[in-house]
């Protein structure tokens, strides 16, 4: 992850999760010159996140959030204070649980966010509910069918103009035949995890995108799938998240909304990846290398 440093604008920090030897580091960067300036000894770090909004009431410029394979999660801070540039420990999300998909997600009716983990074998999330000391979080199991083995696909974060942390994570899961699912991640009143449900029958997912076709205020969730000529889209309207203060720093996260869908559009057989607003477009552009195309898809007005 780059940082800019807090007290010396202008000056690129980078921090690094080493898996291997237990550590996380902390280089400033001065022209291509790397030079260590702290570390913070934590067990199989396997993931950074930059929290884009507090999720500490703290400044949040200088948070790193770090996941674990099996130890849980950190909240550090990067502190220049004394002098010296240093890591401090602001919250350890005390688990064993592995959460190598660590993000902090917005609260409803709060001007904040909190971290929010998820184990991807044990299949659980992990949510830092009290947002500001060590203890355990509260874990609760993904909603997936039993009965049959679901993996995770990709997790994609879901934005809205008026609010600066993610409101949501839209996760896509599937057996590899005939069972697919959507799970739409988000805080409730009290950091209460809430998972909305959505699935559909036809088509294997490998990837997930968040825009808005035509930059109308809809945000569009399009799901490619590789066995289906379809791609599978859930919307809503990004206007009915607005805040309810939107006195800065931050407005209150006013709660997600059910999704319309599925709808579909068709994009062809055996997509390989996909990506939106490519090119400083709206559009949508699908990766087909058995026909060695990029095609792009778009709104016609």
């Amino acid at each position: 992850l780059y940082y800019e440093s807090p007290s010396s604008p202008g000056v690129d920090l980078i921090v690094t999760a080493e898996e291997s030897s237990d550590l996380v580091r902390l280089f400033q960067d001065a022209g291509g010159t790397f030079t260590q300036l702290a570390s913070f000894s934590v067990s199989e770090p396997c993931i950074l996140a930059d929290p884009v909004a507090e999720p500490l009431n703290v400044n949040s410029s200088n948070l790193v959030l770090v996941g674990t394979k099996s130890n849980g999660g950190r909240v550090l801070q990067i502190d220049e204070t004394t002098g010296t540039t240093n890591f401090v420990e602001l919250d350890a999300i005390e688990t064993s649980l592995g959460l190598c998909l660590f993000d902090s997600l917005a609260i409803k009716n709060f001007n904040g966010s909190t971290a929010v983990g998820y184990d991807v074998i044990g299949g659980a999330f992990a949510v830092d509910d009290d947002r500001d000391s060590n203890t355990s979080p509260i874990v609760t199991p993904a909603s997936l069918p039993s009965g049959t083995t679901m993996s995770l696909v990709k997790s994609e974060p879901i934005f809205v103009p008026t609010v600066p942390s993610p409101v949501a994570h839209a996760m896509i899961f599937t057996n590899g035949s005939d069972t697919h699912r959507m799970i739409i991640a988000h805080l409730g009143d009290n950091s209460v995890l809430q998972q909305d449900v959505y699935q559909w029958s036809v088509g294997v997912p490998i990837d997930i995108d968040i825009l808005d076709f035509g930059s109308n205020g809809t945000t569009e969730i399009v799901i490619t799938t590789n066995t289906s000529p379809e791609a599978v889209v859930f919307a809503f309207d990004a206007t009915n998240i607005a805040p309810i203060t939107n006195t800065p720093p931050f407005g209150t996260f006013s709660g997600f909304p059910a999704l319309t869908g599925p709808s579909f559009f068709e994009i062809g057989l055996d997509a390989a990846s996909s990506a939106p607003n490519a090119f400083g477009t709206d559009a949508f552009f699908v990766a087909d290398p058995d026909d060695n195309e990029v095609r792009a898809y778009g709104v016609i007005q």
